[in-house]
């Protein structure tokens, strides 16, 4: 039962990179009861992914029952952190990603979780220099990993601290390389994602159309999943949804004046 768990915990994870959350959320709630219909309670798989789901679904204190009495799993590391995160506790965030960084140490795929939350967390601190540091250990713990989920989460972090120094045009062309390179056929939620995240940068650099067209192609994205959009990039969806055309005006000059 302990290993069935876990194949319905690979499984769900799928689910939800492949935008079929509702479908995710069944399997891990039969596999968490089937569980402790055999076993004493808790079961330990399905809950920390479903708790993972939940806070993606903005579920907040649903998660955090779920991670209760799991601070020692290795795989309930990154859902602790990522929910501190969520509720804007960014000093816990921080905390618990470096402690995860100091449990785990050499296993680089739980690692990107880890510092992706370990970077959001010292951008939302408003310590650039901290951001730049974890970004950095990133791409090094990254570079020659060729997983191209974990490759495009490392590239949607790096070009979030590029924004936040200031380098708007090479946040933007970071993104547009990650979305070119990913198939959105195998990783639709995570290609919108990507999306989003584009569709914010062209308006702060100036260029609103360019945002507009980042983010109805988002839009069209997720209209296909079975996701929940948390309410900032619903704004961002609406913002463009109702964004009027821009006026061009034509000017006619005498040839050759």
């Amino acid at each position: 039962m302990f290993l069935s768990g876990h194949c319905d915990s690979v499984q769900a994870t799928f689910l939800v990179e492949l935008g079929r959350w509702g479908e995710a959320e069944a399997l891990l709630t039969r596999a968490k009861a089937d569980f402790e219909a055999i076993m004493p309670p808790p079961s330990w798989h399905p809950d920390i992914a479903l708790a993972d789901l939940r806070i993606r679904q903005g579920r907040f204190s649903e998660a955090e029952a779920l991670l209760l009495g799991k601070d020692q799993a290795l795989q309930a590391l990154a859902p602790a952190a990522r929910l501190h995160l969520a509720r804007g506790d960014y000093e816990l965030a921080r905390a618990t990603a470096r402690r995860g960084l100091r449990v785990i140490k050499g296993a680089r795929l739980r690692a990107v979780d880890l510092l992706t939350v370990l970077i959001d967390a010292e951008l939302a601190r408003g310590d650039l220099g901290a951001a730049a540091e974890a970004c950095a250990e990133l791409t090094e713990r990254t570079g020659d990993v060729e997983v191209p989920a974990l490759q495009a989460r490392a590239a949607a972090a790096r070009a979030r601290v590029q924004a936040a120094t200031g380098q708007l045009d090479e946040a933007i062309a970071t993104l547009e390389a990650a979305v070119d390179r990913l198939d959105a056929r195998q990783l639709p939620w995570l290609h919108a994602t990507l999306l989003l995240d584009l569709s914010r940068l062209p308006d702060r650099a100036g260029d609103g159309s360019g945002a507009t067209v980042d983010a109805n192609a988002a839009a069209a994205a997720l209209a296909t999943l079975d996701v929940v959009v948390a309410p900032a990039d619903v704004a961002i969806l609406e913002r463009a949804r109702h964004q009027p055309a821009r006026e061009r005006t034509a000017r006619l000059t005498r040839y050759g004046k």
